[in-house]
């Protein structure tokens, strides 16, 4: 039975989708195509199909596949899911996507937007990391913790640099937030009222004083962070110059 032998978490809009698309690329790499997300040790009704189900999404895994990974993001805060990856995986190698919680909490507030399901101002609402930045340095760290081949751009040619899950704006609100509500049984037809609907822009930029709330907010957490990691997030105490997440 062929299981996984590294999982990809992290939270929502942080890059997990962009790491999983990169790594998947890698000739020695499994990682099953779909659903991306399998939600097996998060989500009660999925974990208990049993370990039987959960390994028939990797029986296309070959010799050949040095790593087999699994990309789930709610796997680094759920709270089940700590014990149940430990038991059925206890050697299993895990590979979290950290980002600057500032850039986050407005990358997942322009998320709902585009949902639908937030009408508020950001700052009432309320009441890139390494992956960006480096590319490839981070895809060869991600490969040499797997003890596979790191071999930059020329091992990952079929995944050149790119935007993955970018940033997308409803051309109309109020159809966007009637959807909202059919949304999650809506199947097949909330890809077609998001590809009509949707336009891809950048988010308008975070007011300066908002910022430096959140940051002040996230400064402790920030330090617990480097203090459990021994890594420095120096570089989250700058404004982010992009916006298109």
């Amino acid at each position: 039975m062929k299981l996984p032998t590294f999982l990809i978490g992290g939270a929502q809009k942080s890059g997990t989708t962009t790491l999983h698309h990169y790594l998947s690329a890698h000739p020695d790499i499994f990682i099953p195509r779909r659903p991306q997300e399998l939600h097996f040790f998060d989500f009660d009704p999925n974990y208990v199909r049993g370990v039987h189900w959960y390994a028939s999404h990797f029986t296309s895994a070959t010799p050949a596949h040095r790593a087999i990974g699994q990309t789930s993001p709610l796997y680094l805060y759920a709270p089940d899911a700590p014990e149940r990856i430990a038991a059925l995986l206890p050697d299993v190698k895990l590979i979290f996507i950290r980002r600057n919680p500032v850039d986050r909490a407005f990358s997942h507030y322009w998320h709902a937007i585009k949902k639908g399901r937030k009408t508020l101002d950001f700052e009432t609402a309320l009441a890139m990391e390494d992956l960006d930045r480096n590319t490839e340095g981070a895809r060869d760290e991600c490969a040499r913790f797997l003890d596979i081949e790191p071999q930059g751009r020329a091992i990952f040619q079929a995944s050149p640099p790119k935007s993955f899950n970018t940033s997308r704006l409803p051309r109309s609100m109020r159809a966007q937030r009637l959807f909202a509500a059919w949304r999650s049984r809506a199947g097949i037809l909330t890809h077609v009222v998001d590809r009509l609907n949707l336009k891809r822009a950048a988010y308008p930029p975070m007011a300066e004083h908002v910022h430096r709330r959140l940051a002040l907010e996230f400064q402790d957490d920030i330090a617990r962070l480097e203090q459990l990691t021994g890594m420095s997030f120096e570089s989250w105490s700058g404004r982010a110059t992009r916006t298109l997440e």
